[in-house]
């Protein structure tokens, strides 16, 4: 389409079912990366799954991604979410030191 307007939309958890490489998604979305949407392989809150968010955060800052973050927390009753989850985020994708 090649307007500012348009571009790619990302879900980590939608990543890990269908992407073989995770960060080689990210890599390729590159520049027309729009959005990222958080969210763990298991459906609970960041941190507690099995995503290699490491790897994800070494692909945001190769392609300088400074879009947004957009985080659907969990939503049964035992899930509920920790005030936690978003310093968790921001430490694994945000933070301004390199991991």
């Amino acid at each position: 389409v090649n307007h500012p307007n348009c571009g790619i939309d990302l879900d980590t958890f939608e990543m890990n079912l269908e992407e073989d490489d995770m960060k080689a998604a990210i890599l390729e979305a590159g520049i027309y990366l729009h959005c990222l949407h958080v969210r763990e392989n298991n459906q609970k809150m960041v941190g507690l799954g099995a995503l290699d968010w490491s790897a994800v955060r070494s692909a945001l800052d190769a392609i300088y991604y400074k879009g947004p973050l957009v985080h659907m927390p969990a939503s049964g009753e035992r899930d509920r979410e920790d005030p936690a989850e978003s310093r968790r985020i921001r430490n694994l994708l945000c933070s301004d030191t390199p991991l």
